[in-house]
């Protein structure tokens, strides 16, 4: 019996094993054009998703949802999600996302619904690599080191041809990872400061040169 019960953990064990390494994921990557900004200047980003790990001989994607924040909180304007997508995407993915006060978040971003002439995107373990969700700009107010980070919307679900197009159940990524963007900013001197620096200097360079005079 004892021996029975160990078999039967192992089976169990294995089954699962197998379904997590064959489970549908997406992975999302943000980015920047560039690494170093002054403040008051566009930082310009860009959201793209990897899709992959699918078994299933009709899978295609449902619903795509993210949501993005600043850590040093500040406001992101609404971007503008791709409309050139491959294999029918085109007209459902359909928000650039909303500003979210409350939790300083850009959310929702993407949010397509179900249809059904979905095409198949990625079936038989095929990847889908590097498609672009969505892009915008934002204007950042705070210096430092920024990070803009990704996380899951209301909704990532893909669906088989087990599982029918408008099903009220699709299947959920699993897992969702993120690659987040880093970047720094930089406070730029007021203009009236400049003019200070410059009139001290001058003030300094005159006495040095009173006192080279005097020393002569």
């Amino acid at each position: 019996m004892k021996k029975f019960s160990i078999f039967l953990v192992g089976v169990m064990t294995t089954l699962v094993c197998s379904k997590a390494s064959f489970a549908e994921f997406m992975t999302l990557t943000l980015s920047t054009d560039k690494v170093s900004y002054d403040i008051g200047e566009s930082v310009n980003w860009t959201m793209r998703f990897d899709i992959g790990g699918s078994t299933a001989s009709n899978f295609g994607v449902a619903t795509i949802s993210m949501n993005l924040s600043d850590s040093r909180g500040d406001v992101l304007s609404p971007g503008v999600v791709n409309s050139n997508f491959p294999n029918g995407f085109a007209g459902y993915l359909r928000s650039g996302g909303t500003w979210n006060p409350a939790t300083q978040q850009l959310i929702e971003i993407g949010a397509a619904l179900s249809q059904n002439n979905f095409s198949v995107v990625g079936a038989n373990n095929s990847q889908l690599t590097n498609i672009l969700l969505a892009q915008g700009s934002f204007v950042p107010t705070t210096s430092g080191v920024h990070t803009l980070v990704g996380s899951p919307g209301a909704a990532n679900n893909f669906f088989t041809s087990a599982d029918g197009l408008n099903s009220s159940t699709l299947p959920s990524y699993s897992p969702i990872s993120f690659v987040n963007a880093n970047f720094t900013v930089t406070a730029v001197p007021e203009p009236s400061s400049v003019v200070m620096l410059c009139i001290a200097g001058g003030l300094c360079l005159v006495r040095w040169k009173r006192g080279s005079l005097k020393a002569q």
